[in-house]
């Protein structure tokens, strides 16, 4: 019975939604009534439900409420401050202490509604990198990191998709590029990345081991058709997505595979828009290689394969997947033996013929640039 008081006060808002100021004074007074009811103990969990309709209760009718009568006990953000300033301050201070207590997430997270996820993961990326000390930048590398929980996989696309081309295509962020900055900058962005593909991985998982006999969400649904396409009816195949090739519209980049004859291209997964995002990223890290002049963004870029090598071969894989393979010589021709042969070949894909050739190109620039460099040396 504790639901009847939230469907009436549900109704009562409608419909003062659709009338004019004179007439919503009655329905007013018995939102009011509503949310000051104390029903009859005598359900299981009671008190839980209870606590919970009253939570809902407040919500819904402070939602409609006048600005004079609302309850401003849950707006955490002042009303004479800009979100930019309330955002800037509010991380300062947790940078200065080092720990987030939970007065902070609950701003943060109005912010992050009010704004949306490109300005959060702007303004948080600016703040994070206005420090010079290496020390400093890790402790706001450490509270950003778990600031980004608080909506993972979206604000990582905002930070792929949004953020990062930003500082790399303006030259008016090239010191926030500068390291240690571009370093941190890098770690985070391979953090976040890494985190937000296996929450992704785990939560397939735990749809495919749910137990039988209870009705699918739509969510379920759609990641069963995806996984499991050949198994399901010809009528169902016009919900499904395509498969994301290299080849497929709108991701035609010849530059990111050279195939050899009989090698076909890759294929990944055409509904995770992870994989959309780091596509176009690479595909801006490729184009950024290509120039003859070494600057702060081809040493972001190189940190952020550096950062992606060190999470394994099992993550560095699915991030290293999406680079193009003359991207690696060109980063070599720019910048010798920034690449150990150890970092190339977790670079590059050695179970094809293309991936072990451009290892083998790597590895033969680095002997030269070493036989080079000793020779240089004998004759000074």
């Amino acid at each position: 019975m504790l639901c009847l008081p939230i469907i009436m006060s549900t109704w009562l808002c409608s419909y003062m939604n659709t009338v004019g100021e004179e007439s919503r004074e009655k329905p007013l007074k018995m939102l009011q009534f509503l949310q000051n009811i104390n029903p009859t103990e005598g359900e299981v969990h009671f008190t839980e439900r209870s606590h919970l309709m009253s939570n809902i209760l407040r919500k819904i009718v402070n939602d409609i409420l006048p600005v004079n009568m609302k309850d401003k006990s849950n707006q955490h953000i002042p009303l004479k401050l800009l979100p930019c300033e309330v955002l800037d301050k509010c991380l300062r201070n947790l940078f200065s202490k080092g720990w987030i207590d939970m007065q902070s997430v609950y701003t943060l997270e109005q912010l992050l509604n009010l704004c949306g996820g490109d300005w959060f993961s702007d303004r948080t990326i600016m703040c994070m990198l206005e420090g010079s000390r290496l020390e400093d930048l890790n402790k706001a590398l450490s509270i950003v990191y778990a600031i980004f929980y608080m909506d993972l996989e979206p604000l990582t696309l905002s930070l792929i998709l949004h953020t990062i081309p930003k500082f790399l295509q303006s030259s008016q962020h090239t010191n926030l590029l500068t390291d240690p900055r571009g370093y941190i900058l890098a770690k985070l962005c391979v953090m976040c990345i890494t985190s937000a593909q296996t929450a992704r991985t785990a939560e397939k998982d735990i749809m495919s081991h749910l137990r039988r006999g209870r009705k699918r969400s739509r969510k379920e649904v759609e990641l069963d058709e995806m996984e499991e396409p050949e198994c399901r009816p010809v009528k169902r195949s016009k919900t499904l997505e395509p498969q994301l090739t290299l080849d497929a519209e709108g991701y035609n980049f010849d530059f990111l595979t050279a195939k050899e004859d009989g090698e076909t291209s890759p294929t990944f997964d055409a509904k995770d828009h992870l994989n959309k995002a780091l596509v176009n990223m690479f595909r801006l890290m490729n184009a950024i290689s290509q120039e003859r002049s070494v600057g702060p963004q081809i040493s972001f870029i190189v940190s952020f394969i550096e950062e992606a090598i060190k999470c394994g071969p099992q993550y560095s894989k699915r991030i290293l997947q999406f680079m193009p393979s003359q991207m690696l010589s060109q980063i070599m021709r720019n910048m010798p033996a920034v690449f150990t042969n150890q970092q190339i070949l977790h670079i590059c894909d050695l179970s094809t013929l293309t991936g072990r050739k451009w290892a083998a190109k790597a590895v033969c620039q680095n002997a030269r640039y070493k036989h080079d460099y000793i020779n240089i040396d004998r004759n000074s």
